[in-house]
């Protein structure tokens, strides 16, 4: 292999038919890996002028570019940028992209499963590398699109709720009365923290027909996609929003609540109820929100507008908790 140490860099430097080439990259890999994909190119008889003028995308470029196009000032920016930092951790930065095959995905897979990621959290990092070698492939900058199987999220598993003692006990121990609230408003409308975040004042009106409402406008558009959707406002719902409005110097008064904040606010409630369970965590909110209206009766589809879930089939995996009398109806009209 001729790879060599050049300063910090390291140099390919080969010859194929009596023609010299010679490319610098950031690690010894990387400059291996130019050669060895010269040289097969070559024998399957690519020209070596084609070859040296071909440039050399790497991951970092390649997910700058798809981050400044898709993800930058949206609301998925923080988690793009994570999975992004988590991306590059295996691949490595200077990787070219194009010699990031399936086989190469089934790694990462399987690393993230090592690690402890539940399907729903490595779909989520293989939607950003999905995204980044589609708008590759698109522009021409790869020419070969690794497949990319993404782990099932089952719905056999048990699905954790809050019950309504657990809420009374958690809405006691709060540290702060605007978590508090804000912990109600979760439950009562079932939306994500970062849909919350992004509301402006003027998305909280009254209408003649359905009393207060919220418009939910900007929503998630990676895995988990959710659509715009206006929901009517339960009265303990309104109470905390005018609370935390109250209070607020700004015109989003969900803004306060970032990840990081909503993160220390829930670690003190998991630590003065002593809950180490995987699951207790804030999201259970949204859970909480669908749970109830199936167990109460609420129909699926009319839940699955309020959720603003995309697809049913990520609805239905409440559909195990309709009540017994509603099974009993669809046994008798079969």
């Amino acid at each position: 292999m001729s790879v060599r140490v050049n300063h910090n860099k390291f140099l390919a430097d080969f010859m194929i038919d009596g023609k010299r080439i010679k490319r610098q990259f950031d690690t010894e890999l990387d400059a291996q890996a130019f050669e060895i994909e010269t040289r097969r190119q070559h024998q399957y008889g690519k020209p070596i002028e084609a070859i040296e003028r071909e440039k050399v995308f790497t991951l970092r470029q390649m997910l700058d570019k798809t981050f400044v196009k898709y993800w930058q000032n949206k609301p998925n920016e923080e988690i793009s940028s994570v999975n992004m930092r988590i991306i590059e951790g295996f691949f490595k930065p200077s990787t070219p992209l194009a010699s990031i095959t399936t086989e190469r995905v089934d790694d990462f897979i399987m690393h993230l499963q090592a690690k402890g990621n539940a399907p729903s959290t490595i779909n989520s990092k293989l939607s950003t590398l999905s995204k980044c070698v589609r708008f590759a492939h698109d522009r021409g900058y790869i020419k070969v699109k690794p497949k990319i199987d993404r782990p099932k999220v089952g719905n056999n598993a048990r699905l954790r709720f809050l019950s309504e003692d657990e809420e009374a006990t958690i809405a006691e121990v709060v540290q702060t009365a605007d978590f508090g609230d804000f912990f109600i408003w979760s439950i009562d409308t079932g939306m994500r923290p970062s849909e919350a975040r992004n509301l402006h004042t003027r998305n909280i009106r009254k209408d003649d027909a359905l009393g207060w409402v919220v418009d939910i406008k900007i929503v998630k558009d990676v895995a988990g996609t959710t659509l715009p959707r206006t929901l009517p406002l339960t009265d303990r719902a309104v109470a905390a929003y005018n609370r935390l409005a109250d209070g607020c110097e700004n015109s989003h008064p969900f803004s306060i609540f970032t990840k990081q904040e909503i993160r220390k606010q829930w670690d003190a409630v998991r630590g003065i109820l002593q809950n180490k369970e995987k699951d207790f965590v804030f999201y259970l909110a949204r859970h909480t929100c669908a749970s109830r209206m199936v167990q109460r009766g609420v129909d699926i589809t009319i839940v699955q507008k309020w959720m603003g879930h995309k697809n049913i089939q990520t609805t239905m995996i409440y559909a195990k908790l309709i009540p017994e009398n509603l099974l009993t109806a669809r046994d008798a009209l079969n």
